[in-house]
C-alpha cells in the first residue's frame, strides 16, 4: 500500500536488493510511496516502480521517491524498472546527487497505444532508451 517510510538511522541497499515504490497519484502524502531517511550510505541494486489503483502517469507528473536528509547518498541504483507510458512520454531523472531520487514524466502524449519506456542508470551516469 502507498505510504511514507521515515527512517532515523543509516540504511543501505546491496547489489541484490530490490527497492519498490508504488505510484497511485501525484500527492506526496497519499499518492505514492516515499522513503525519507536521515542517512543513506549506499544505494545499489534495482529500483522498481509500479502503478496501482488504475493510476496512469501524465506529462509533468513528478515523484520524489527518496529524500536523504544527510545528503550523503553514494552510487545510484544499478537498474530501474519503470511503468509503461503513453507514446510520446518518457521518464526523466531529475535527482539531486547525494540528496534525492526524483522521476518526472516528460513529453507530449499522442493518441497511439501505450508503449513500454525504460530508463536506467549505473553509477550516476544516466542512459535512457524508449
Amino acid at each position: 500500500s502507498i505510504g511514507t517510510l521515515t527512517v532515523s538511522n543509516q540504511i543501505g541497499a546491496s547489489a541484490t536488493a530490490v527497492t519498490r515504490f508504488e505510484l497511485g497519484g501525484t500527492n506526496e502524502v497519499t499518492g505514492y510511496d516515499r522513503l525519507i531517511v536521515s542517512d543513506i550510505h549506499v544505494v545499489d541494486g534495482a529500483l522498481e516502480v509500479v502503478t496501482t489503483n488504475g493510476y496512469v502517469p501524465a506529462s509533468g507528473d513528478r515523484f520524489t521517491l527518496i529524500v536523504n536528509q544527510a545528503g550523503s547518498m553514494l552510487n545510484a541504483f544499478a537498474s530501474q524498472s519503470l511503468p509503461a507510458l503513453a507514446t510520446g512520454l518518457g521518464w526523466e531523472d531529475q535527482s539531486v546527487p547525494a540528496e534525492s531520487v526524483i522521476l518526472v514524466v516528460t513529453g507530449t502524449p499522442s493518441s497511439a497505444t501505450a508503449t513500454i519506456s525504460t530508463w536506467s542508470t549505473h553509477r550516476s551516469t544516466p542512459t535512457r532508451g524508449y
